[in-house]
């Protein structure tokens, strides 16, 4: 699996979870379960409204924290 980066965006944007799968060419899935492993911290607005800071995007890229884990799919 390669990911496709696509330059980022305004620092200071909110990106949703179909936003940031885009960028990382995944299944929104595997943004959620990056969220709930530690390794992207999200902004929780409400109990169904959830987004990521592109800077905090940007720091999962550089940190190259990205990609498949053992047993699971995406």
């Amino acid at each position: 699996m390669s990911s496709k980066y696509m330059g980022p965006p305004d620092s200071g944007a909110l990106l949703t979870r179909k936003d940031v799968a885009k960028r990382f060419a995944v299944h929104p899935n595997s943004v959620k379960r990056w969220q709930h492993e530690g390794r992207l911290r999200a902004v929780v607005l409400n109990c169904r409204v959830v987004r990521y800071e592109s800077a905090e995007v940007e720091r999962l890229i550089k940190e190259g924290r990205v990609g498949a884990t053992p047993g699971g799919g995406q």
